[in-house]
């Protein structure tokens, strides 16, 4: 599935810890749209739609009163394990990332993104709201496409 929207970014909307949002926006079931990805190969556009569905279920699959949130949220409810099971899963992005061949400087900010993920989602109640908000998994897909597509 692709949905295509122009890019209109709002020059008033900060764009996140320490660089630009890439022009990729969220499609209304919380998927990331897919126009930019057709001119990679068949087997890397098929990787990145994969991990976006994942990133998609960890982050942002379901959504109440208009916010979004994925099962990340619901596993840090569970003290310790859910935090680690949540980390693994934010972890294989970082790893198929690393098979794409993206650059030391993309794999570290991909793992800053899960570091704060796994730091900030540990504490109770808010680390649950952080979740939430932040949508780590979702910030790596975007600078894996940003990689992957050369910015586009």
């Amino acid at each position: 599935m692709s949905v295509s929207r122009p890019y209109d970014p709002d020059p008033a909307e900060p764009h996140g810890f320490g660089y630009d949002a890439p022009p990729y926006h969220d499609a209304p079931d919380g998927r990331i749209e897919t126009s930019s990805l057709d001119d990679l190969p068949p087997e890397q556009r098929a990787a990145v739609e994969r991990l976006d569905r994942i990133a998609t279920l960890l982050d942002s699959q379901f959504s109440i009163l208009g916010i979004r949130f994925g099962i990340e949220p619901i596993l840090g409810i569970l003290p310790v394990a859910g935090d680690l099971a949540g980390a693994a899963f934010s972890g294989y992005l970082v790893l198929e990332a690393a098979r794409f061949g993206a650059p030391k400087r993309t794999l570290a900010k991909m793992a800053v993104n899960v570091g704060l993920d796994a730091v900030f989602g540990s504490v109770p109640v808010l680390g649950t709201i952080f979740d939430v908000a932040y949508k780590a998994n979702k910030r790596n897909v975007r600078i894996l496409r940003r990689h992957l597509t050369g910015g586009r």
